[in-house]
């Protein structure tokens, strides 16, 4: 699969995948947002949309790949417990 990924994006998705035990819940997904544009996440049950939203959001590590915020890796952070 061949794309090309904007470099000034304010969202960068590289390679990413997410494995959980043995099974792939995301690979090889890569995409850009492109600023001012409007994009949306949809796919079937199943197809990585929530984890794919979890890395992004830091809760989640990925197994493979990065993800890139205004040009800053994000990292993976604990979850805060609700006061």
């Amino acid at each position: 699969m061949t794309s090309t990924v904007v470099a000034h994006s304010p969202l960068r998705v590289i390679d990413l995948g997410n494995r959980i035990r043995r099974t792939w819940a995301l690979r090889e997904c890569r995409f850009a947002l492109r600023p001012g544009a409007i994009s949306a996440l949809v796919g079937p049950n199943g197809a990585g949309k929530s984890t794919l939203m979890a890395a992004a959001a830091g809760l989640l590590a990925p197994t493979e790949g990065r993800i890139e915020i205004g040009g800053a890796r994000v990292r993976t952070t604990p979850a805060q417990a609700e006061p």
